[in-house]
């Protein structure tokens, strides 16, 4: 009995530290405020939708398996692929994110 006690003592104490650790984690998330990372690449010229037909299953990077596009068809999708032409970021996007800068643990 009193090994099982103790034991559960044990575990009290360390899941009262790990919920402090946790709570420091959170604290210093909340004070960074947010960030933002601008991720594109081939499967943004798709825009998660393949001969006409929304691709529902994995993540938009994945849009090649799940879609079954062939290797050499994607790959012709480079050809064409040109960010500043598809303006992925437009100028209102770039103004908005200049207004409100994104913030991190980062220092710069």
């Amino acid at each position: 009995m009193k090994k099982l006690f103790t034991l559960l003592m044990v575990a009290l104490i360390c899941i009262g530290a790990s919920a402090q650790i946790a709570q420091e984690a959170y604290r210093q998330w909340h004070q960074n405020k947010y960030s933002m990372f601008i991720h594109f690449g081939l499967y943004s010229v798709y825009g998660g939708v393949y001969n006409g037909k929304p691709v529902t299953f994995g993540y938009s990077e994945q849009i090649q398996s799940f879609a079954g596009i062939f290797s050499d068809w994607y790959g012709d999708t480079a050809l064409e692929f040109d960010p500043v032409k598809l303006q992925f970021v437009n100028d209102d996007a770039a103004n908005a994110l200049i207004d409100q800068p994104m913030r991190g643990p980062w220092k710069i």
